[in-house]
Parts: C-alpha cells; sequence; structure tokens
C-alpha cells in the first residue's frame, strides 16, 4: 500500500488546524468585545514605557584601543581592545579578519601589511568582551633588514567598535 495519500492528507489536517488556530487567534484580538480591546491595548502600553526605560537605563558599551610595539629582531606589535563598560559587548566581525597591521615608513609609504596575501572566511562572526576586559591581537613583522623610523597602523576591523591606533618606532 503506497503512503502517499496519507502523507497528503496528514498535510492536509496541519494546514487547517494552522489555518482555525490563526483565525481563533485573530478574533480573539480584532473580536467585537470592547473590553477585551481595550484591556489588551492597556497592557500593551503599560508593558512599552518599561522596556523603554530599560534600554535608556543601559550606558551606551564603548570598546578602547592601545597599541604597543616591541622591537627586537623585527617589530611585534599588539593592538588591545577593552571593554571600558560594565556589562559584555560583541565585537561583530564581516569577514574572518579581526585586526590588521600596517606599516609605513617614514615618508608614509606602506612596506609591509599583515594580511596581505591571506585568505578569510567569508562568514560573519562575534567575539564576547566582558566587562572591564581585554583582549589582544598580536602580531609579528619579520624586518631583520629593515632600518630607520616607521609607524605602525593597527585597525580593530569589527564593525560595531571600529578602531584605528597609531604608534611610531625605530629599527636600528
Amino acid at each position: 500500500m503506497s503512503s502517499r495519500p496519507v502523507i497528503w492528507l496528514l498535510l492536509a489536517g496541519v494546514i487547517a488546524l494552522a489555518g482555525s488556530m490563526h483565525a481563533r487567534s485573530t478574533d480573539a484580538v480584532a473580536g467585537d468585545s470592547a473590553s477585551a480591546r481595550v484591556d489588551a491595548e492597556s497592557r500593551v502600553a503599560a508593558a512599552a514605557p518599561a522596556r523603554h526605560a530599560r534600554r535608556e537605563a543601559l550606558p551606551p558599551a564603548h570598546v578602547e584601543t592601545t597599541v604597543s610595539v616591541n622591537v627586537g629582531r623585527g617589530a611585534t606589535f599588539q593592538l588591545h581592545a577593552t571593554n571600558t563598560g560594565d556589562r559584555h559587548v560583541e565585537l561583530h566581525f564581516a569577514t574572518g579578519q579581526t585586526h590588521d597591521f600596517v606599516v609605513l615608513d617614514s615618508i608614509g609609504r606602506e612596506v609591509w601589511r599583515w594580511g596581505a596575501g591571506r585568505m578569510f572566511t567569508s562568514s560573519l562572526q562575534t567575539k564576547m568582551l566582558g566587562a572591564h576586559a581585554t583582549t589582544v591581537f598580536e602580531e609579528s613583522w619579520d624586518a631583520r633588514a629593515k632600518h630607520g623610523r616607521f609607524t605602525v597602523v593597527a585597525r580593530l576591523e569589527s564593525s560595531d567598535f571600529p578602531a584605528e591606533e597609531r604608534a611610531e618606532f625605530v629599527l636600528p
């Protein structure tokens, strides 16, 4: 015996049941009873200011960034992102790239970029940062053949807390 007719009958029953439940809930909200409408409207109106007040009571989230450089056989860069608030924040990233470091020479020409030639996922990602917590992004530049004055530009690639910091350093 084929199970197709049974499946079609079950599907029709589910659709009919869903339609009747929707009709009943619509009738209850939009019925002729003025007291039911007034009661529903007053509950919604009473809840709206409370939700609105809770949103206003929360302080705005803020993330501060700093960059540090450690010079040795090259240079190591650290980008610190600190949540200065009392509640957690989510850092949203449009791709797999969370940060980047760019090194500029003394006249502003780009001599190195950490993200150059790298492949990053194209999926969204989120990084949770707790209240007063710091996350550190660290990368190294092998600059043994380079000498002189440089500037590192550190970027937090977050879509909601984008930041850019600069620091000068010298390679002997």
